[in-house]
């Protein structure tokens, strides 16, 4: 997985890129009013399974959080990586990993009962 990308918006091609190795991965998308819709993402087969793609669509969508825009997703990897990048962004991940440990907690008191 990468770390470090120096992803870039690039409003004039509509989309988000970085240059990996010398080959340019994107996630292109459309805009309806205040509404960014994903439609694409490429990544050159060399470099696929690194990240990439991931980190690009999460750079749209944090783009789309700092203006305030309301996502779409068009295109299996865009509707694939949405739900996550949704609770992500409106903060349930981080209620629903604070919860974790409750839930994990009663589990295996349920499971010390049951055993017992």
């Amino acid at each position: 997985m990468e770390t470090a990308l120096a992803i870039q918006h690039n409003p004039a091609a509509l989309r988000f890129e970085v240059i990996v190795d010398g080959m340019l991965c994107r996630t292109d998308y459309r805009m309806h009013g205040d509404t960014m819709m994903l439609v694409h993402s490429e990544v050159p087969r060399q470099l696929e399974g690194r990240g990439i793609a991931s980190a690009l669509v999460r750079a749209a969508f944090q783009h789309a959080a700092d203006k305030g825009m309301e996502m779409r997703r068009q295109g299996f990897f865009g509707a694939a990586m949405l739900p996550m990048s949704e609770l992500e962004y409106t903060g349930i991940t981080e209620k629903l990993a604070a919860l974790e440990g409750r839930f994990r907690l009663r589990g295996a008191q349920a499971a010390a009962r049951a055993a017992a």
